[in-house]
């Protein structure tokens, strides 16, 4: 549910900025598993969202297809951690 609420409003943000960064941020999201994509405020900074049980090759496999589309520095965090 996250992940869709932070997908949309990343998708809106480049629909009203005409964002080409943060548009193909948001096409990659099944070619890389990914269950979403959070924007930064200027939308000059994204992430892919993962499943917390994502094993180290999907990440790695990710990263590769992520890094095919950006010539930005990319990496990985595990940080997030909902509490139920």
């Amino acid at each position: 549910m996250i992940a869709q609420c932070a997908t949309e409003s990343a998708r809106m943000h480049a629909r009203a900025r005409e964002g080409q960064f943060l548009q193909k941020a948001v096409d990659l999201i099944e070619k890389v598993s990914s269950l979403g994509v959070v924007a930064t405020h200027s939308g000059t900074c994204a992430g892919f969202l993962f499943p917390y049980s994502f094993g180290q090759e999907e990440v790695r496999h990710s990263l590769t297809e992520i890094g095919k589309h950006f010539d930005k520095e990319i990496f990985v965090t595990r940080t997030l951690k909902l509490l139920a």
